[in-house]
């Protein structure tokens, strides 16, 4: 067989060398990307699984309804119009979330949310998602990303392969900042409900809620929160919650 790498005889030429250097470099940059792309492929199958389970507004008229009334009344209440244009889909899933599309102007929320938590403790999470389209996340991590990305392009191009450090720096770099974005919609999201007269015990009452699911459904780890997470662990961001309550 026919070895994937030629590596130059002892007797090459300094060029012939640097120049089968760059070679590899470059066969194991298209080797990654290949990798990207199927990882790619197999996230865009899963949310086309997920978009089957979506539940069809014509059955489900009366939980559909109810989210809408709370949307309603935070937008009244608080002035916060960015929801406005929005389309809701109910996710047939147990277990309770909720999380804005901005690229698409789509509202999520599970079945398992609206099943287990009261209209109170909906309403903060759904002022904590609007927090996200307030203070526009989704696209600064999205410019943020992208800026890193070209960085590392240039660099690549002083120092061939310096490109590849790009698939480390980034998400270290962009899930950190994901993860201040989400202490800064707690924090919205408090003040939105003070504004609706709720109080931010049934926030934290919510969030402590979440927590035992987690752990219920064996996220044993739900307590830590990892270099590569995009949230903070509930623990923390309860006890943030608390610490400013304190504060005032």
């Amino acid at each position: 067989m026919k070895p994937e790498y030629e590596y130059p005889e002892e007797n090459s030429s300094p060029a012939m060398t640097k120049r089968s250097r760059c070679t590899a470099i470059r066969r194991c940059n298209i080797k990654i990307k290949c990798l990207i792309v199927s990882g790619l492929i197999l996230f865009l199958l899963s949310c086309a699984t997920q978009q089957a389970n979506v539940l069809k507004y014509q059955d489900n008229i009366g939980i559909y309804r109810k989210v809408q009334l709370l949307n309603d009344k935070i937008m009244n209440r608080t002035g916060d119009t960015f929801i406005r244009g929005y389309r809701m889909s109910i996710i047939d899933d147990n277990l309770p979330n909720a999380y804005v599309y901005p690229p698409k102007k789509l509202l999520i929320v599970t079945k398992g949310l609206l099943d287990n938590f009261t209209d109170d403790e909906l309403t903060f999470i759904l002022c904590h998602e609007f927090a996200h389209i307030k203070f526009q996340h989704w696209e600064k991590n999205y410019a943020a990303a992208q800026g890193i990305t070209t960085g590392f392009r240039v660099l690549n191009i002083l120092i061939p392969g310096a490109g590849l450090g790009n698939l480390i720096v980034n998400p270290l770099i962009t899930r950190a900042y994901s993860r201040s974005q989400e202490l800064e919609a707690d924090a919205e999201a408090v003040q939105s409900g003070n504004m609706l007269g709720l109080s931010p015990d049934i926030y934290v009452d919510a969030l402590k809620k979440l927590r035992e699911i987690a752990i219920a459904n064996g996220f044993k780890d739900s307590d830590r929160t990892g270099i590569l997470d995009t949230h903070p662990n509930l623990k923390e961001r309860i006890s943030k919650i608390k610490q400013k309550q304190e504060i005032k």
